[in-house]
């Protein structure tokens, strides 16, 4: 009974011995990081024609809408001026964000002061692409 019992005990630590131990638990994701570049995205040229009213002082444009910690930021490119004009909220926050010594934004004259709502949906638009 006695070498009966030991070679269960034996085959029981075989058996034991061959087989894997379980894979370890994958690590915990890690909190994503706020965004300190602006990925490309979708741009789109706009002229004066394309809306019922024009908020600028020239007759066109670059529209861009740029993802800013997953939400849209659109901006207006004047390539004759070569001036960048935050048009939201966000892409306002954007800039300052990249460039915390300026707190005025320079329109260099191209933005008339009139209402931005209709270009800035035809740059959320764009973020929808």
């Amino acid at each position: 009974m006695r070498l009966f019992l030991a070679a269960i005990a034996a085959i029981t630590g075989l058996i034991t011995a061959c087989t894997p131990a379980p894979a370890p638990a994958p690590p915990p994701e890690a909190e994503p990081e706020p965004e300190t570049t602006v990925p490309p995205a979708p741009n789109g040229e706009i002229v004066a024609s394309d809306f019922e009213a024009w908020p600028f002082t020239v007759e066109g444009g670059e529209l861009r809408c740029r993802k800013w910690n997953g939400q849209p930021a659109i901006s207006f490119y004047d390539a004759q001026s070569e001036t960048a004009i935050p048009l939201n909220g966000v892409a306002r926050e954007q800039f300052t964000a990249m460039h915390p010594e300026m707190e005025n934004f320079d329109t260099a004259g191209v933005w008339n002061g009139g209402d931005l709502t209709e270009v800035i949906a035809a740059g959320i638009a764009l973020c929808s692409e």
